[in-house]
């Protein structure tokens, strides 16, 4: 009997280890998208975003070099047709892969998961967005950050940039941005051993650099200088310079006032990129842990989805009725 006794208690704590085992894996559940694709697909899928989208771009913007049409309109396309090339890669790729990941993909929309997560971390950003606002409040000229300005001003002012914007934010640049940076970066940092809490930060940390525009605005900076130190034959390009970034100071002509108001607007664009960084960040992570904490990449592709829907609508609503950002 005694030995028996030592047995049974011998199993109760076999069982009981197992049962904690089992808990604490649970909070990252499998992930069979990421188990089945390779360690090599992943740093496609990274590169491919990350890299392979700059360089289409540059690529189509070669063919409006000579384009009549105005900045704003050169910009939108380039930008459209740059994420129309990339997800159809994306897809072909997807569909050509002997792991099939398409099929995945699908089976996980019938869990209630995706849904749950998705539109939990739409929620949190949300809630996000209105505490750093409430902070930020006080502070003269704080707007959003650069790109997100640009985006709105394009989409607004043409019905045809409008229809066709909708399927370049809330189609095209979710599913790429969810692959190049929750299934592709983060999947390569998750690897082997298990690195989920890693994955979330380093991943959500590039994807705030990538939203991040200080450089683009410190290299104006650093051209205005130059335009205004070349004098008259400076100011031609200086005044493009400016109306590219909204600027109207110099309808009057250029004088040293003006040129100073334009740095300060520039030095205003920079303070709101760092004060918008860490939105971006955290939006990042919101949607890496919806990925990683649910194992379906449809979560945060559906949360990411639906995050830019919802600015989509409200682009086209009064300033102030919602805040939200689109990535």
């Amino acid at each position: 009997m005694q030995v028996f006794n030592q047995n049974d208690e011998e199993n109760r704590t076999n069982n009981t280890n197992e049962n904690k085992k089992v808990k604490t894996s649970s909070l990252f559940p499998e992930n069979q998208i990421h188990s089945s694709t390779s360690l090599k697909l992943k740093l496609f899928f990274f590169l491919f975003g990350f890299i392979g989208l700059q360089v289409i771009a540059t690529i189509v913007s070669v063919f409006f070099m000579r384009s009549k049409m105005d900045s704003d309109a050169v910009s939108f396309w380039i930008n459209f047709l740059s994420y129309t090339i990339c997800i159809a890669t994306v897809i072909a790729v997807i569909f050509s892969l002997k792991s099939k990941p398409w099929k995945i993909l699908l089976s996980e929309l019938k869990s209630w998961k995706v849904y749950a997560f998705g539109a939990g971390v739409v929620i949190i950003m949300y809630l996000i967005n209105i505490l750093f606002s409430l902070m930020y409040k006080n502070i003269p000229n704080y707007n959003e950050n650069m790109n997100q300005s640009a985006i709105n001003q394009m989409i607004t002012k043409n019905p045809l940039f409008s229809a066709l914007s909708f399927f370049e934010i809330v189609l095209f640049a979710p599913v790429i941005e969810e692959l190049t940076y929750r299934f592709g970066l983060g999947g390569l940092i998750v690897g082997k051993k298990k690195r989920f809490v890693v994955a979330i930060l380093v991943s959500s940390l590039i994807f705030g650099l990538i939203h991040f525009n200080g450089l683009t605005i410190q290299m104006t900076k650093l051209e205005a200088e130059i335009f205004h130190k070349a004098g008259e034959s400076g100011n031609s390009s200086l005044i493009q310079l400016a109306e590219s970034l909204n600027f109207t100071g110099f309808a009057n002509g250029i004088t040293e006032t003006s040129y100073n108001s334009f740095i300060d607007h520039l030095n205003i664009l920079m303070r709101n990129e760092w004060l918008n960084l860490p939105i971006y960040i955290i939006s990042g992570a919101c949607l890496g842990s919806a990925y990683f904490f649910s194992g379906k990449l449809s979560s945060s592709i559906f949360g990411h989805a639906l995050n830019n829907l919802l600015s989509y609508v409200f682009m086209f609503v009064p300033s102030g009725a919602m805040i939200l950002f689109s990535f």
